[in-house]
């Protein structure tokens, strides 16, 4: 599949909430976890297999437990001992936290997704008794198919026995994946689809739908010669390979296939494509100036007039309620519909005034503005507050680039405008996104109504 397509297919999908993610192990070992590969291996030498290229590791982990008198724990214990422990994030899972997903599945044991979505409190299901319980509908949920290394030996998914009564032993989550895959997208990621009981549940899911599936997708690293590899096998190994993405697309996978180097930058395209356009506004609560209004007023209406523009709005007073009002007047002059240009994050914070100021609720409400902020491609800053100071914080902290609105000379002094500036990271990004705006603003001089919409329009251009 080519890449601008991939890419553009998938964040479509995530936008429109259609989109889950399967996280296999591939996603974890730059962490530093061993491959099923290399965990495997000391158990196989010990009852004398040499482990080849392509092999059937479940029925392997099974042949080392049938060796042990049918002893699973020889394993099971190794598991938890080996994936219970806290290994560090990498750049994969710093980039699909920003993902708009709502469902993670995973057959990977270790804890390291529960970790990359942390601030947003998933919900994590290894058990299917959990199933029973409601779905967390607006937050996020990892489901983990073949257990963790914090459960019982009993819950993992190991040895060929496990696999052939999957169906049998986990109805309820064979049952809602299959329902995931009739219902909506999934991307396959760090995952090579060899797992037996995903391959029968998508199969079935197939059969199920009249041959007839959503588009699923898969991003694979391209397969490359071994040090030492002869040509025949490395051949071989190819032929395989591309029969097998032939198998793929039968069953409704399409792929993409990139070097190992380019693994990562495909993510980042896929995370800013999916949040393209979505734009949010925030400064001070307090009643704006003439100025800092018709500045606001101006860039809601700028906003509103590019059609592909959503504008994310967090429910605040000031800034943010006046460049809603301004965006919305235009919609309603137009006869747009609102619903597709206007997302609302509530703000409980609103309930009263006594809570914006609060210097103690700024962990809660950066929790509460994550969403808000993984959903926006770009975050527009006039002035502002402690809570305009958190949001910055939190933007930044996902990668987010946060443009300064300045409307007085005095802003250079707001300890919102000074985190922003005082960011070297955002403001190198922003030297190549919006070279005149930031000479205008190292200059600490006041941008012109012209030289903001300007800037904002090469942000919206995405010339980086």
């Amino acid at each position: 599949m080519e890449r601008r397509q991939f890419v553009k297919e998938v964040a479509n999908k995530m936008r429109k909430n259609m989109c889950d993610l399967f996280i296999g192990s591939g996603i974890s070992a730059p962490s530093g976890f061993p491959t099923w590969k290399k965990f495997l291996l000391p158990y196989l030498e010990s009852i004398g297999i040499t482990l080849k290229e392509e092999e059937d590791l479940p029925l392997l982990a099974q042949y080392i437990v049938n060796k042990n008198m049918g002893n699973r724990n020889i394993i099971s214990d190794a598991i938890f001992n080996t994936f219970a422990e806290e290994y560090p994030l990498n750049k994969y899972h710093n980039i699909i936290s920003r993902f708009p997903v709502r469902t993670v599945w995973t057959t990977n044991y270790d804890n390291l997704l529960e970790r990359t979505f942390s601030d947003r409190n998933p919900r994590v299901v290894s058990l299917e008794d959990s199933l029973v319980h409601p779905y967390n509908d607006t937050g996020l949920n990892i489901i983990k198919l073949h257990g963790c290394a914090k459960t019982a030996a009993k819950d993992i998914v190991l040895t060929k026995e496990d696999y052939d009564c999957f169906q049998f032993n986990k109805p309820k989550f064979a049952q809602r994946l299959r329902e995931a895959i009739i219902n909506k997208s999934i991307l396959f990621l760090g995952y090579n689809y060899q797992d037996p009981n995903i391959q029968l549940i998508m199969t079935q899911a197939y059969h199920m739908m009249n041959e007839i599936t959503n588009s699923h997708f898969i991003l694979m690293c391209e397969i490359t010669k071994e040090d030492g590899e002869n040509d025949e096998s490395f051949n071989q190994r190819k032929v395989r390979f591309d029969l097998w993405i032939s198998e793929l697309n039968r069953l409704g996978i399409r792929e993409l296939v990139v070097p190992k180097s380019e693994y990562a930058s495909v993510l980042l395209e896929i995370d800013r494509k999916a949040h393209e356009s979505c734009i949010f506004v925030t400064g001070s609560h307090a009643t704006a100036s003439p100025e800092v209004e018709k500045r606001a007023q101006n860039i809601g209406r700028f906003l509103a007039e590019k059609d592909e523009v959503i504008l994310n709005n967090g429910q605040s007073t000031g800034i943010g309620s006046i460049v809603l009002s301004s965006f919305m007047q235009h919609i309603i002059q137009n006869k747009e519909d609102m619903n597709k240009r206007i997302k609302i994050f509530p703000n409980p914070y609103i309930a009263s005034p006594d809570y914006e100021d609060d210097p103690n609720l700024i962990p809660d409400l950066k929790s509460v503005r994550l969403s808000l902020v993984t959903n926006s491609e770009f975050i527009f800053a006039f002035s502002g507050g402690i809570g305009t100071i958190a949001e910055i914080e939190v933007a930044r902290s996902k990668g987010r680039i946060v443009l300064p609105i300045i409307c007085e000379k005095n802003d250079y002094d707001n300890p919102a405008i000074k985190r922003i500036l005082d960011d070297e990271s955002n403001v190198e990004m922003l030297k190549e996104l919006v070279t005149n705006y930031m000479e205008i603003i190292e200059k600490r001089e006041v941008p012109e109504d012209e030289d903001v919409k300007k800037a904002i329009q090469e942000i919206i251009d995405g010339k980086i």
